[in-house]
């Protein structure tokens, strides 16, 4: 098993792991120099807190003329032939099916999502590298992992798109704070309104809160297993 950096969310690291691949020098907290960093929503089925982190990553690529796409993949044949097209793709995959970390095969959580970089592939297995398992030190698994026919078919994969990619950028860091700063106090208020009514409703003294514990719960996962920590 070979180590690759370790990064700060999935979905970010991937990324730069990708561009890093198409000879792209990008630091990741570049990917986060976005007009949504601050803005919170309290709209998910689990009624907590939570931040659209890829929303933040794609609007920060738009700056320089990148963009994230998804591919359709037919077979196991078609998906050797994307990335050889490709040389790398970003796969959106269920926790549960990455069996080299108990952190996301024994996830007690209804969040499941995760980010890797998938670089090969033979027969029903991928050659992947993750570079953020959520474990108490932060770790990273490059290697193989075994899929099966039913798997392949609810997998997500997309690609990164540098066919635009600009020269030369020029980022005014004052405008894009200032946008940041508005999206955050235009919704906050409302935001932190609606948690609060939300664990009000569901704090129930006689079941010792469950259902407020599990919305925290959810809200933590989201922020380490499949968001940013």
């Amino acid at each position: 098993m070979k180590k690759s950096d370790v990064s700060v969310s999935c979905y970010s690291g991937s990324i730069k792991q990708i561009l890093n691949y198409y000879l792209i020098d990008m630091r990741e907290l570049d990917l986060f120099f976005s007009k949504y960093l601050l803005v919170l929503n309290c709209y998910s089925p689990y009624e907590g807190l939570y931040t659209d982190l890829e929303l933040i990553v794609n609007d920060a690529l738009e700056h320089y003329g990148i963009s994230i796409k998804n591919i359709a993949v037919n077979n196991i044949f078609d998906l050797k032939n994307k990335i050889k097209e490709y040389g790398r793709l970003l796969l959106k995959i269920d926790c549960k099916f990455l069996t080299y970390s108990k952190i996301f095969s024994e996830s007690n959580t209804s969040q499941g999502k995760h980010y890797v970089v998938v670089k090969n592939s033979e027969s029903y297995a991928l050659d992947i590298i993750d570079s953020y398992i959520p474990s108490s030190k932060i770790s990273t698994y490059e290697g193989w992992l075994q899929i099966s026919e039913d798997i392949l078919d609810n997998l997500e994969f997309k690609y990164v798109d540098i066919s635009d990619i600009k020269n030369t950028i020029e980022i005014n860091a004052l405008n894009v704070t200032n946008k940041m700063l508005q999206n955050y106090f235009c919704n906050a208020d409302l935001v932190f309104d609606q948690f609060l009514l939300n664990m009000k409703k569901s704090f129930d003294f006689n079941q010792g809160g469950e259902k407020a514990k599990k919305i925290v719960f959810e809200m933590y996962t989201s922020l380490s297993v499949s968001g940013l920590m």
